[in-house]
């Protein structure tokens, strides 16, 4: 029997991950994207059906539901970079917030009921007093971004403890790929150190080497959220790699990755460092493999250096084309 899944999201970075596993068990995958062209050149020519609604509305929800037959859902859409949270809080909340509960009364009221996953993030811990995070930390989030999705998850376990619904939440921790948005520091390095290698920029300009955080690659994630709805019972998950490295250790790798040393082309400027900077966030995600029979299996080092190759990749194609 064939499962049918939707996934939020399906053009983004996790998105694309998380449809090509669905895609290698056998699924057939919908996806949802806000723009599908787009999306489509993303995702190449992977036989996924894109479908476009309006994801605030419970009525297109619920007919998304029955005209698909949906078995899992995995809501992995949402505005996720954090300084634009400060720029627009009410957008935030209306994209991270809302249609969280939009789907959750579409599932709960529908005659079918697939099973969701919902992206969370290690944001809702903001300012942990404990060394690493599991499923038990208090959450403190410190900025809306991170707001919007501790009510999220809120939310999700109050559904699942009222209505009995197969929903829950994975509290992803950092996770990067060669897919990653060049907004997001990881990248924003990666493509700088491609560049600086190739001549073609003078300097990365980075707001503070002394943050640390707990980096990991975005498909071994997805590959957890997959297992949350197949587990026997929903459950909460922390998903992250256990391990923290510095922000100047990660620079220093993807510099040698070239052959550079990092010391000779970044440059501080504090305008870009993040007001309310949490504390150092690593993931105790001893449940995960317990239960789960997961755990991360891509070292950072793999990680940094797949990112580096593959925009040292893009610009040789750029190179190849222009000529």
């Amino acid at each position: 029997m064939t499962n049918n899944a939707l996934i939020t999201g399906v053009a983004g970075q996790d998105g694309y991950y998380l449809a090509k596993l669905l895609l290698s068990k056998g699924y057939r995958v919908f996806g949802q994207s806000r723009n599908a062209s787009n999306a489509r050149t993303i995702l190449g020519s992977q036989p996924i059906a894109l479908v476009s609604f309006d994801l605030r509305s419970e009525k297109a929800w619920s007919q998304a539901i029955e005209e698909h037959e949906l078995d899992e859902i995995y809501h992995m859409s949402g505005m996720s970079f954090i300084p634009s949270s400060w720029d627009n809080p009410t957008e935030v909340i209306a994209s991270n917030l809302e249609v969280t509960v939009h789907i959750l009364e579409a599932i709960r009221a529908g005659s079918r009921t697939p099973r969701l996953a919902f992206a969370c993030s290690s944001e809702i811990f903001g300012q942990p007093t404990s060394m690493s995070q599991n499923e038990e930390t208090a959450m403190r989030p410190m900025n809306p971004y991170g707001v919007t999705k501790a009510a999220s998850f809120g939310l999700i376990e109050s559904y699942r403890k009222r209505y009995g619904l197969f929903v829950c939440s994975g509290i992803l921790f950092n996770h990067e790929s060669p897919r990653r948005d060049p907004s997001f520091v990881t990248r924003k390095i990666t493509k700088a150190v491609a560049a600086i290698s190739q001549g073609l920029q003078d300097c990365l300009m980075l707001g503070n080497l002394e943050v640390s955080r707990d980096w990991g690659f975005a498909e071994d994630y997805m590959d957890c959220m997959h297992r949350m709805l197949q587990n026997d019972s929903p459950e909460d998950f922390v998903i992250g790699s256990g391990r923290l490295t510095r922000l100047e250790t990660f620079v220093a790798m993807a510099f040698n990755r070239v052959g550079l040393n990092w010391k000779d082309w970044v440059s501080i400027d504090p305008s870009f460092a993040r007001p309310n900077e949490p504390r150092s966030l690593v993931a105790d995600a001893s449940k995960a493999k317990e239960k789960l029979g997961w755990q991360a299996s891509t070292q950072v080092e793999e990680l940094i250096e797949m990112m580096v190759d593959y925009d040292l990749e893009l610009l040789q194609l750029t190179k190849r084309i222009a000529a």
